[in-house]
């Protein structure tokens, strides 16, 4: 294929921002143009194969309800969508296959094709599970991505999202309440069209004119703000963190011993005076008080000594 390198004709420098950049348009081409539209299609082509009355009215509420799931995707953007925003969509994904085949729909309807499935049918799926968790599923991605760049945007739109979480709650309980009337399929059917007029369409309109200006869905520069500062936020604390952890002393290096130093070699050891415990010395042990010949005399002490000796020779005389 052609390489488009400009008017200069040299090829420009792709940065690791840009490859970035690129992986997620990609990512988001693949699950937006080609896998979700393909499965999304199969199953609104099985809807003619559809015997049963009412799960054809849920089939068609689910064919609406993810199709504007996928225009709502396709919208957001392939800016940020990295590895966490293509998981949600195949868990998405995944949810919709189940939802649908618990109908008892299926992806083929060439007569062949049936017969093959007649031969070898698809087990039964709980369909009062499948069904409202589809409407569910996006409560729950959102409940798990409120600590992750997508909650800053929540955040930052509150009574947006909030009213998108109440139209799905709704709907969830709807549907396994009234999963076996066409009560229910109505008041699915009527919570998607006020979702497609006033959340999806015309939404400026509404939320300049009839709701409050927090109703107003939050445009691509406002989103790419909030993620911005979310990554700002969370630079900024790991950096904080960092320096109080270079601020911090070592364990233990106030209280190291001068002895632990390295020394120089061939110095000699510092010599350690040796000290006997009292109870382990013999002359602690003798009762008789012992005299050091050294010890000197005071003046007086001497004194003492010659009268003593003076009366001694006085008493022998007479």
């Amino acid at each position: 294929m052609a390489e488009n390198c400009g008017a200069s004709g040299v090829k420009p420098a792709v940065t690791d921002s840009d490859k970035v950049k690129d992986s997620h348009k990609r990512l988001h081409n693949l699950v937006y143009s080609v896998i979700y539209p393909a499965i999304l299609g199969s199953f609104i082509f099985g809807l003619l194969s559809q015997s049963v009355i009412l799960n054809w009215g849920w089939g068609v509420v689910l064919a609406v309800y993810f199709t504007l799931q996928q225009i709502e995707g396709d919208l957001s953007g392939e800016r940020y969508y990295g590895l966490w925003a293509v998981a949600q969509d195949i868990g998405e994904i995944a949810v919709m296959v189940l939802a649908f085949v618990s109908l008892g729909l299926t992806m083929a309807t060439v007569p062949d094709l049936q017969a093959a499935g007649a031969a070898s049918p698809v087990p039964s799926l709980p369909v009062w599970l499948f069904v409202p968790l589809a409407f569910l599923y996006p409560v729950i991605v959102r409940v798990l991505s409120l600590r992750s760049a997508h909650g800053e945007v929540v955040k930052s739109a509150r009574d947006f999202y909030f009213s998108l979480t109440f139209l799905s709650v709704f709907a969830t309980l709807i549907s396994f309440l009234l999963l076996r009337s066409w009560l229910g399929v109505a008041l699915v059917g009527a919570v998607l069209g006020f979702y497609l007029v006033v959340f999806q369409i015309w939404n400026d309109w509404w939320a300049t004119n009839v709701l409050p200006a927090g109703f107003q869905r939050p445009t691509q520069e406002q989103i790419f703000a909030s993620r911005e500062e979310y990554a700002a936020t969370k630079q900024r604390k790991a950096d904080a963190k960092r320096r109080k952890a270079e601020a911090k002393p070592q364990k233990g290096a106030e209280r190291a011993d001068p002895d632990d130093a390295p020394k120089p070699v061939g110095a000699a050891a510092p010599a350690h005076e040796e000290t006997v415990p009292a109870e382990l010395s013999p002359l602690a042990k003798s009762t008789t008080p012992v005299k050091d010949a050294t010890a000197k005399v005071s003046p007086e002490g001497e004194t003492t000594k010659k009268a003593r000796r003076g009366r001694r020779d006085s008493n022998k005389t007479t």
